[in-house]
């Protein structure tokens, strides 16, 4: 690569960069500015006059530096080339990737920010009576809370899905190239198979429940305008594919699942929430609350559902330090297949919910199937996961300033969600935590003070009962 001086004619390249933790924007981009000023007291024609950002945000934790800008750190860069400057931005703390793109490619990312091709606020984009599950936690109200909802800013917070992976399923809005601007292949993984891409191998002989993790990531993310949406439309989803079955390593169950990996994996790339949909209705292994134990200390919301069928709670839910999350109706009284214990924290719709599912036809995969039937807390614990991103989103680096990324974080989102619940019609009410889910005020409720937040002392690790 030829070195650059100040009269060089090319253009300069595109660079996106990969910043997950949206705390860490602020100062790269004051490092930008920094190293342009640099460049600025001798060639300032190198550097953008706007006094706009030099970093265009354009979704999943990712931004565009402007051109210019590229050009201003090469020149300060001593001349060595256009790859020096996406090895200087690698370098910065935060960053975790920073690639050139083309024009084409940096206008397909920026599509979303072009008024003549802006998306509607979602609200208005919900059939309420195929979605009621919407309504019931207030989740098109908690929307409207956001500036430019149409851009799905809640983009910001990394949602690992620890599940059967994901299928290319129209609702997650893939192109022909495999590309989606929800399901982050790129950080994800299949841990259960050692496999880089986690996709889910739908077959005629799966062992298991093929499309779970497409179900269940659809209902939490998925952003398909006038065709359906999930609790956080458009919410960045890194999908974990950790087990075959629902059931996991328990006897009946899936016995090589691990939820271990998934929950380390989520940790370690940037995820502020996990989404368990999986029960065990046995004893774990150790390592499993271990992992559970280190997203804790770390601040990381862990939402798991309570299982289905057998009476008790299962684990991972069973965990004081996750969210245990029941199920509910449309009329809101308990779901009678939803497990319950003291170990719930809330409840959330978990009762013949529409859907994206898949179906196998003729071998292929048929992209645009949805449907009523969608029963379990499986559901009802992807519901709580879209509130958490859409809260810690909502209260931006205030979260951070008060809780640090620390247990305060999850247990600060346990009082609040218990605080604001709404009664369940029930006789049981104290056996599925706190009430029904109530996103909309979730988000109005004031943040608690640090000092008031209880630590979860009895560790996942050593926990056998609730």
């Amino acid at each position: 690569m030829p070195p650059v001086s100040a009269d060089d004619p090319t253009a300069p390249p595109l660079l996106l960069v990969t910043i997950p933790d949206g705390d860490a924007v602020a100062t790269v981009e004051d490092n930008v500015q920094k190293a342009v000023a640099v460049t600025d007291a001798g060639t300032g024609d190198a550097v953008p006059r706007e006094g706009g950002p030099m970093l265009t945000p354009v979704g999943q934790g990712r931004y565009l530096l402007a051109a210019p800008a590229a050009k201003a750190i090469a020149l300060s860069l001593e001349g060595t080339g256009w790859g020096s400057v996406a090895q200087w931005l690698a370098g910065q703390a935060g960053v975790t990737r920073a690639v050139a793109v083309d024009l084409a490619d940096a206008k397909a990312l920026l599509r979303v920010l072009d008024p003549s091709e802006a998306r509607r606020p979602p609200a208005e984009a919900v059939d309420e009576d195929k979605q009621w599950n919407l309504k019931t936690v207030r989740a098109p109200d908690a929307w409207q809370k956001f500036e430019r909802s149409q851009d799905r800013p809640w983009r910001d917070v990394l949602i690992g899905h620890l599940d059967t992976g994901y299928t290319r399923h129209d609702v997650f809005r893939f192109d022909d190239a495999g590309n989606s601007p929800i399901v982050r292949t790129d950080l994800g993984q299949d841990v259960l198979d050692g496999d880089p891409d986690p996709r889910d191998p739908v077959q005629e002989d799966y062992p298991g429940h093929p499309g779970h993790g497409t179900r269940t990531g659809g209902t939490l993310a998925g952003d398909l305008e006038d065709t359906f949406l999930g609790v956080a439309p458009g919410a960045s989803l890194v999908p974990f594919r950790v087990t075959r079955s629902v059931i996991v390593n328990a006897p009946l169950g899936s016995r090589d699942a691990r939820l271990d990996l998934g929950f380390q994996a989520a940790v370690d790339v940037g995820c502020r929430v996990i989404s368990v949909s999986l029960g065990d209705n046995a004893f774990p292994a150790r390592a499993v609350g271990r992992a559970v134990d280190h997203a804790y200390e770390k601040g990381v919301i862990i939402c798991a559902a309570a299982g289905n069928y057998i009476g008790p709670v299962v684990y991972p839910a069973l965990y004081l330090r996750t969210i245990g999350v029941g199920g509910i109706t449309r009329d809101e009284y308990t779901w009678w297949g939803s497990c319950r214990g003291t170990s719930l924290d809330i409840s959330a719709p978990a009762a013949n919910l529409y859907r994206p599912t898949t179906e196998l036809r003729n071998g292929r995969l048929n992209r645009s199937l949805y449907g009523d039937g969608g029963d379990g807390t499986s559901y009802a614990t992807v519901h709580v996961a879209a509130a958490a991103a859409l809260w810690l989103s909502h209260h931006g680096p205030r979260i951070t300033t008060m809780y640090g990324r620390t247990w305060r974080v999850v247990e600060a989102f346990r009082d609040v969600i218990r605080a604001t619940a709404r009664p369940i019609k029930t006789r049981m009410a104290d056996q599925f935590g706190a009430g029904i889910l109530d996103i909309a005020a979730a988000l109005d409720a004031q943040l608690p003070d640090p000092d008031a937040l209880v630590y979860e002392d009895i560790k996942a690790e050593g926990q056998r009962w609730g």
